[in-house]
């Protein structure tokens, strides 16, 4: 049974290291020092945390859970690379400070970032798809 605790224990600290890593990638995003590739990347990030499409579906036990515990801290590590010390610092305090006050709030935000994501991802697709049927036709 103790086993059993130390697992939950240890699952629980890791979901709230996420929300910690989603909070300072938001505050980095958000702060008008952080370069524009930067934001991209953590942009992504976001949407990705936030998506309801995984690489790996969540409904397959275990392994869904993995690649929200590796790439979500892989974009963060990214991000924080590239983020001007001070920008991070500051991100940083805030999401150590920070709680989520309005649930509905943060779920329509990431509603939102996640909407923004994938129609643009289909945008980009149906461009693509169009580019090569025109050069396909020139053929």
């Amino acid at each position: 049974m103790k086993i059993f605790l130390k697992f939950r224990d240890g699952l629980a600290q890791a979901g709230a290291d996420i929300a910690f890593v989603i909070n300072t990638i938001y505050y980095i995003l958000v702060d008008k020092r952080t370069p524009w590739y930067v934001k991209v990347l953590c942009f992504f990030s976001l949407s990705y945390a936030f998506s309801p499409l995984d690489i790996i579906p969540d409904f397959i036990p275990v392994l869904g859970y993995l690649d929200d515990l590796f790439i979500i801290p892989a974009m963060f590590y990214l991000a924080r690379k590239l983020t001007p010390a001070e920008v991070y610092v500051e991100a940083v305090s805030k999401a150590s400070n920070s709680k989520i006050r309005n649930k509905k709030l943060f779920e329509l935000v990431g509603t939102l970032l996640t909407l923004i994501f994938w129609v643009g991802f289909a945008g980009l697709l149906f461009f693509v798809f169009l580019r090569l049927l025109k050069g396909h036709r020139k053929l």
